[in-house]
């Protein structure tokens, strides 16, 4: 019995911590056909209108999606993904004949798939990787996956005495990653007969398998710095530079100047919702905040967040152009 709540609670404590994940679901209505991408990783083998990948576990992912047409120019997009929630975006076309990729929402993960949709879990054998990556722009070539195996040794020790006990405590140290973890439970109605001091040790092993880039021209690894533009980013803007930005925007007097200096270092980086919001309250005219507000857009990591910005607006006027605006992208 001891035993049994032991395991118990190593596969609570491991399932919680260790093994949150998120499902990604992209699809069009119109028949369309793609291949899809998650950085850098083509994920569907035949090009197909509902393509469905589990098992994420990063929270910012990158997007490309090849169109079976080949008319069709290849769509990058970022996004922010919910732990055990499954994210789904849709294809449209916008006003300008230009497919889009929009935020429909999250749900609670399917057991189940969709009629015609194509499942792949993330992090089996990959497909193909991309020689166009929109995670760094030099060419990257796939090598084997490595395999990364955690063990865990659970030591338990109990001492019995000659005469009945109405509870034990069982204390439980979980050794993971170097990080030690204590857990202490009351056992009740076990009997013992003799003196002993018992040792029990079990060990459980997790196995993970991660697909490894290297590039031809530079370290596999970036640093968090590190940013690309154009919806292809992983992370926001540095909140060192993004701050010293702000400032040099204060020092400036004319609001033409302000709007040139956010426009280089935006264009130049990624921004996050909060972020682009925090550069519209430097501007002070309602004119100048829309106009920076639909500039931004195509820099701004988690669009789906983009709501955030109306924080910044004085009119709601203001607030159902931005949204117009958005609506045909």
């Amino acid at each position: 019995m001891k035993h049994f709540i032991l395991n118990s609670l190593l596969l609570i404590f491991i399932s919680s911590g260790i093994f949150a994940q998120s499902d990604l679901v992209v699809y069009s209505n119109d028949g369309v056909k793609f291949t899809l991408e998650v950085n850098g990783i083509q994920q569907n083998a035949e090009a197909s209108t509902n393509v469905k990948v589990e098992g994420l576990t990063q929270e910012f992912i990158s997007l490309r999606l090849l169109f079976a047409d080949g008319n069709i120019p290849p769509l990058k997009k970022s996004f922010t993904l919910v732990n055990n929630k499954e994210t789904s975006a849709q294809l449209i076309l916008n006003k300008k004949g230009q497919y889009k990729l929009r935020y429909m929402g999250e749900n609670a993960i399917k057991k189940t798939a969709a009629p015609s949709q194509t499942v792949i879990s993330y992090g089996e054998e990959p497909v193909a990787v991309s020689s166009e990556s929109s995670i760094t722009s030099s060419e990257i070539s796939p090598v084997d996956a490595e395999t990364t195996t955690t063990s865990t040794t659970v030591t338990t020790t109990a001492t019995n005495s000659s005469t009945p006990v109405d509870g034990e405590t069982v204390n439980m140290n979980v050794n993971i990653g170097g990080q030690s973890i204590g857990i202490s439970t009351s056992v009740s109605g076990m009997e013992t007969s003799s003196n002993s001091t018992v040792t029990e040790t079990t060990t459980v092993t997790t196995s993970s398998s991660s697909s490894v880039s290297s590039t031809s021209s530079a370290p596999a690894t970036m640093s968090s710095a590190e940013t690309i533009s154009s919806g292809g980013c992983d992370a926001p803007m540095p909140s060192g530079e993004f701050n010293s930005a702000l400032g040099s925007m204060d020092t400036k007097s004319f609001e033409d100047s302000k709007m040139t200096l956010a426009k280089q270092f935006t264009k130049a980086n990624c921004l996050s919702a909060e972020q682009v919001k925090r550069v519209m309250q430097k501007f002070t005219y309602e004119e100048s905040k829309l106009d920076y507000a639909k500039f931004a857009y195509e820099f701004c990591l988690n669009q789906n967040s983009y709501y955030k910005v109306n924080d910044a607006f004085e009119f709601e006027l203001t607030i159902d152009e931005l949204n117009e605006f958005l609506e045909e992208q």
